[in-house]
This record gives structure tokens, C-alpha cells and sequence, in this order.
């Protein structure tokens, strides 16, 4: 008697778990080359004399006093 081939669901790869992979892949692939085409050669220039939140700083007026002043 001839034995059966025994197939484990963990060793095969089902046909969409191949197209996820395959679309992931060219998601990755296309924001790559839009990254590259875009936004490599920008540039965000830092002055540290000046605060990261300007409306937090304190002598910034609220806009509770702004909208009392009016």
C-alpha cells in the first residue's frame, strides 16, 4: 500500500497570501519612487531661536483675549 503525501496548511502557500505579498511589494516599490521623485531634495530649515509651537509661547496672545478684545 502506497503512502499518502500528507499536506500541512502551514507549508502551503495559498494563492492570496501571494497577492498580498505581491501588492505590498509594489505599494512599497511606487512610494519609493515617488519619495525619490519628491521629497528627497526638501529641506526643513531649523532656527533654534525660534520655538517649535509659536502659539504656545508666552508672548503669544490666547484666542480667549483676542476674541475678548474685539
Amino acid at each position: 500500500m502506497p503512502a499518502r503525501p500528507t499536506h500541512h496548511p502551514a507549508t502551503r502557500r495559498s494563492p492570496l497570501l501571494r497577492d498580498i505579498g505581491v501588492v505590498l511589494v509594489i505599494k512599497l516599490l511606487v512610494l519609493t519612487v515617488l519619495w525619490w521623485a519628491f521629497v528627497r531634495d526638501q529641506r526643513v530649515e531649523v532656527q533654534a531661536d525660534q520655538p517649535a509651537l509659536p502659539w504656545l509661547s508666552a508672548d503669544t496672545p490666547s484666542a480667549e483675549s483676542k476674541t475678548h478684545d474685539q
